[in-house]
């Protein structure tokens, strides 16, 4: 039996392996810039990188675990992007600003799927 995947779930995965790809190409990236970024942020972006092209998969294959942790990385994801919002470099804070965007609106799509869902489950529930 087939089951029929939302729209919004199909494009939040989407959005999410867009930023988790272009996260991780960005850290292999060369650096002239003598003041980049601690080591502890770029590895902690290269393992975001893949654990949210991991949720990805579950989110696409609409199990549980990758609604969470798809969730969990796009919150970490603007945590540790929010940080170069203050940046002097427009192109650095340009990008920031829309990743912590786009993961707030993964989010958002992945929360407004869940509460429709349950909301359409009840209904269902309240008719029988």
């Amino acid at each position: 039996m087939k089951t029929r995947r939302s729209t919004v779930i199909t494009l939040a995965t989407i959005l999410l392996i867009l930023i988790n790809l272009l996260n991780g190409l960005a850290n292999f990236l060369p650096d002239s810039n003598p003041d980049s970024a601690p080591l502890f942020v770029e590895y902690g972006i290269l393992v975001l990188a893949v654990l949210g092209l991991v949720a990805a998969f579950g989110l696409f294959t609409q199990r549980r675990w990758g609604m969470l942790l798809a969730i969990s990385v796009s919150v970490l994801g603007a945590c540790l992007w929010i940080g170069g919002i203050p940046s002097n470099f427009p192109l650095i804070k340009g990008y920031s600003i829309l990743l912590v965007a786009l993961n707030g609106l993964i989010v958002a799509l992945i929360v407004l799927s869940f509460v429709r869902r349950s909301t359409a489950t009840e209904g269902v529930r309240e008719v029988s």
